[in-house]
């Protein structure tokens, strides 16, 4: 077999250490994450038909998490860019952090008797 030459061997390392940085970003900063993706990690978190109650506990036991409001009366979802939500009764609103000058924001929609129906994740620039 052919030994690597120097130049090659950095033609492998380098996009290596790249790619490492891109998936190491991804896990620190949920800024860096697609908002689908941050979707299907609160869903494994809480999937639907948990609680009210619960969410609430999950999101009060990371530090970074904050409830913005929580709503008796309100459970849909109409904003641009994020997937429309519609036949709840409940909601709670969650800043999942605050970078620079973004904010992660993700939207819990309940029915009528306090079970997770939904949700929807989305970027706030210039927060």
């Amino acid at each position: 077999m052919k030994k690597l030459t120097k130049k090659q061997k950095y033609l492998i390392k380098i996009p290596l250490f790249i790619i490492s940085i891109i998936i190491i970003t991804w896990f620190l900063f949920p800024i860096t994450r697609p908002t689908w993706l941050i979707r299907t990690h609160m869903l494994i978190l809480t999937p639907k038909g948990t609680s009210m109650e619960r969410v609430i506990e999950v999101v009060e036991k990371n530090d970074r998490w904050r409830i913005r409001n929580i709503s008796y009366n309100r459970g849909h979802l109409n904003r641009a860019g994020v997937r429309r939500i519609s036949g709840g009764a409940q909601s709670i609103l969650v800043y999942h952090g605050d970078y620079l000058i973004t904010a992660v924001c993700v939207f819990y929609c309940f029915d009528e008797e306090g079970k997770l129906i939904d949700i929807g994740v989305w970027k706030e620039y210039g927060a």
